[in-house]
């Protein structure tokens, strides 16, 4: 469902795994894997929570950032950004579908994970910053 290339690493259980493990060791590394294609069956195809998790997945990129009201514009609705909060809280696949890249539209990391996951949020920002882009 969410596909970004055809090319490059194994598929199934064994390309997330490989995906996990090359993104925590050197997170540029996993720019040249394809994603994985994601079913996401709670999910209604043409919902705008899916959309809103297929444009995060797809169009913003490791080390950037994006508003909650960018990111609602992306979806085609520029008035919905405590919708677009709502997909990031659903999101049940995190790492492949990087909610942690959604940020407050003043920059701040916001309450991630119910504002437990701050720190982890900040982390995962830092070591994508730090890849090779």
């Amino acid at each position: 469902m969410y596909e970004r290339s055809a090319q490059g690493g194994p598929t199934g259980a064994k390309g997330l795994f490989t995906r996990r493990k090359s993104y925590f060791k050197d997170a540029s590394s996993v720019r040249d894997l394809s994603l994985p294609p994601l079913h996401i069956t709670k999910y209604k195809e043409g919902s705008f929570t899916a959309a809103v998790l297929h444009n995060l997945a797809t169009k913003v990129d490791m080390g950037e950032t994006v508003s909650y009201g960018q990111l609602a514009t992306m979806t085609g609705n520029a008035r919905a950004s405590r919708a677009v909060g709502g997909a990031m809280r659903a999101n049940q696949t995190p790492l492949l579908v990087p909610c942690h890249r959604v940020v407050n539209s003043n920059g701040s990391v916001g309450n991630f994970m119910s504002g437990k996951g701050n720190v982890l949020k900040r982390w995962l920002l830092e070591h994508e910053a730090t890849t090779d882009s």
